[in-house]
Parts: structure tokens; C-alpha cells; sequence
């Protein structure tokens, strides 16, 4: 399955594809010495891959393997905003990363996130909205950003067969990823993840919430 990673210049999409690529590492590990390590995935280095890697490109592929699932996540970075388009067909789902630390930032995202949402070849595919940057003290209101972003249109939209009933709830209800039972299915095509992925503060749901819409391995 493929997932397309894409978003505004500078919103953490390198590091988060990162800190989930270090994630699946550490749990294949994990499971293949057969013993507990000391530490979390969640808080443990990146390894070699800095934590301010400037500007993707082009684009970067990394093979996502974890619990069962396997994922390819396709990053196309902000240079190449006008061909984002053009991996719309293929991708399976969509993952849209925003700084929320950057006020800046929310006009613009929202107008590109609002081009991919309806996209012909988006249509009936998973949009997940990923608010970065949690940790910064100077962040906005994450109801802010909901309302500027209008995710509720979203969650609606990429849902038609919405009960009309729940599209009149708050939009805490609609964009909350932890629904459960019969609305969280009708929630199935759109959900918000706020993390930080320099640290790895809600990465962990993140990459769960993935593997489970991703095909699993026979093995």
C-alpha cells in the first residue's frame, strides 16, 4: 500500500517519515533479538538523519513495515507542490503534514489540502491530518487550526454517507480519531493526529492507526 506525504515547506514531513522509519526499526528489532530494550522508539535518536534536514526536493521513498502491516510512503516535498497531483492516482492514502507553530503557514495549507481533498483521483481514499510541532510553545490553538483548516468540511466531505445526524455534532466529535463502534466507521476516511516529531509525542498512534488500514504479511 502507498501512502503520499506531502505538505508545506518546512512542516516536519522529513522527520516525521523519519522518526516512523525509526519506530519500525526498533520494533523489528525488538522482536527479532527476542529480548526488551531499554528506552522508546518513541524518544530514541534518529540515528544519522538530523532534526532540521531542510527542504526535500524531490522525492524519498521509505518502506514501512511494523506489526504485520507494510507500508511505502512516498514523500514529495514542497518544491514540487505543483506535481503533487500526479501521485494522487496511486496513493492509497494521504498523509498531510502542517506546522502549527507557524501561523503563517495555515492560509496557504489550507487552500492545497482543500485542492487534494478534492482531487478526482482522492475520491474515496483516506485523508489523514497531521498538526506538527506540538512542542513549541508558540504554537496555535489546535481549535484554531481546525476551524481555519475547516477539517469538519473535510471530515464530511470524504465521508458522504456521513449520518446526517452526526454532521451537526461538535467538531471535536468529527475529527476525533478515537470514535468508536459504529461512528468510528464513518469516520474511516478522515482522521487528525497532533504530534512532535523531533521527540516522537504521538507518533506512536500515528503509525498504529496506518498499519491498521494497511494490508498485513503473511508471514
Amino acid at each position: 500500500m502507498e501512502v503520499l506525504l506531502v505538505g508545506p515547506s518546512r512542516s516536519g514531513k522529513t522527520v516525521l517519515l523519519s522518526r516512523l522509519k525509526s519506530m519500525c526499526e526498533f520494533e523489528g528489532k525488538k522482536h527479532r533479538r527476542k529480548r526488551s530494550w531499554m528506552g522508546s522508539p518513541r524518544s530514541k535518536p534518529l540515528g544519522t538523519t538530523p532534526l532540521n534536514p531542510g527542504e526535500t526536493c524531490g522525492i524519498d521513498f521509505k518502506e514501512l513495515s511494523y506489526k504485520g502491516g507494510n507500508l511505502r510512503v512516498r514523500e514529495v516535498g514542497y518544491p514540487m507542490r505543483d506535481c503533487w497531483h500526479d501521485f494522487y492516482e496511486t496513493c492509497s492514502i494521504l498523509i498531510f503534514v502542517i506546522d502549527i507553530s507557524d501561523r503563517y503557514q495555515i492560509a496557504p495549507a489550507s487552500s492545497w489540502l482543500f485542492d487534494a481533498v478534492y482531487h478526482k483521483d482522492m475520491q474515496k481514499k483516506p485523508i489523514i491530518v497531521v498538526l506538527n510541532k506540538i512542542d513549541l510553545p508558540y504554537l496555535m490553538a489546535v481549535d484554531d487550526v481546525v476551524e481555519l483548516l475547516q477539517l469538519e468540511k473535510i471530515a464530511c466531505h470524504v465521508n458522504p454517507k456521513l449520518d446526517p445526524t452526526l454532521r451537526e455534532e461538535s467538531r471535536e466529535k468529527i475529527i476525533n480519531v478515537d470514535i468508536s463502534g459504529h461512528e468510528k466507521k464513518q469516520f474511516a476516511n478522515f482522521s487528525k493526529f497532533e504530534v512532535c516529531a523531533a521527540t516522537g509525542q504521538g507518533c506512536e498512534k500515528l503509525l498504529e492507526y496506518l498499519v491498521n488500514l494497511a494490508p498485513r504479511s503473511s508471514s
